[in-house]
């Protein structure tokens, strides 16, 4: 693995992890989810995937990416973040098309940079993704904070500060995103994974996190679904907390040949909560692809 490189994108500031840089496959490029950095890809993944040429790119403002001085909620878009990406993956990768895999707001950005860049992906993988961004459950009164003025914003960022102000917290608070609890608790990689995000996530800036949880609710970009062509796997859990599984279902009936797997009696961790089968599906279904 390569140290955390930070891409210069039209003001913005991206970050990326690189791993295998020798390796000839097809790049797999994988983007995390709301609030969360790169190094949520860096513990867990299965033994295909840690022998391949992968990436695990930030979503613009997460840190360490971080957005321009003087961004407003307004700017951000889905076509914003579209473009940030694929500019990113040109830097990361050159003119090759990727394999392009995301968890939740990363599988959205995933199914838009295959909208707007058909020519950058080969394939698509939306892991508890969707298309319209109105969340549920906790990350849903987030998004209700955000958008109630003054006192509600102020809410929201008394919530962010205390779900990182300290480890044991932040860790309690993951209950909140899964319905197998107690499998996401017995996962191997989850200790090590919270080690390399917590730090990360005490440095997310507010302001850039509450444009995330204003704009979300108004986005959806199921009508440009049907433009997706490339081979798209959905995996999803059936119990999600956050994403409503219709979310996915609606995904595979806009995109042609698409794929669907439900992972029954999960939450929206379906890499920890149902390991063994999301690992299974996912390297399946990678081998006819690479």
């Amino acid at each position: 693995m390569d140290a955390m490189q930070i891409l210069n994108v039209a003001e913005h500031k991206l970050a990326a992890l690189s791993f295998n840089p020798s390796e000839s496959n097809i790049p797999l490029v994988f983007i995390h989810g709301i609030t969360s950095s790169p190094a949520f890809w860096v513990h867990g993944q299965n033994e295909l995937i840690k022998g391949l040429r992968w990436y695990a790119l930030s979503l613009p403002g997460h840190y360490p990416a971080a957005f321009p001085n003087r961004f407003t909620a307004s700017e951000l878009t889905a076509p914003l973040i579209a473009d940030l990406c694929e500019e990113a993956l040109k830097q990361l990768i050159g003119d090759q098309p990727a394999i392009v895999i995301g968890h939740s707001t990363g599988g959205f950005a995933a199914l838009m940079i295959a909208t707007r860049y058909p020519q950058r992906v080969k394939a698509v993988v939306s892991i508890s993704g969707f298309a319209h961004g109105r969340w549920i459950g906790a990350l849903g009164l987030f998004q209700r904070l955000a958008r109630m003025g003054p006192i509600g914003q102020g809410l929201f960022r008394l919530g962010m500060k205390l779900t990182t102000s300290s480890r044991s917290i932040y860790r309690a608070a993951l209950r909140s995103y899964a319905y197998n609890t107690q499998a996401l608790y017995r996962d191997p990689a989850l200790e090590p994974t919270l080690d390399a995000i917590y730090p990360m996530s005490q440095q997310l800036h507010l302001d850039s996190m509450l444009a995330y949880f204003q704009q979300m609710p108004h986005i959806d970009i199921t009508e440009s679904l049907t433009a997706i062509t490339m081979p798209t796997l959905i995996i999803v859990g059936d119990h999600d907390p956050i994403v409503p599984p219709e979310q996915s279902r609606l995904i595979h009936q806009q995109i042609k040949g698409s794929v669907l797997h439900m992972l029954k009696n999960t939450g929206h961790v379906p890499m920890s909560e149902s390991s063994a089968e999301y690992n299974q599906v996912l390297t399946a279904w990678l081998k006819t692809q690479l």
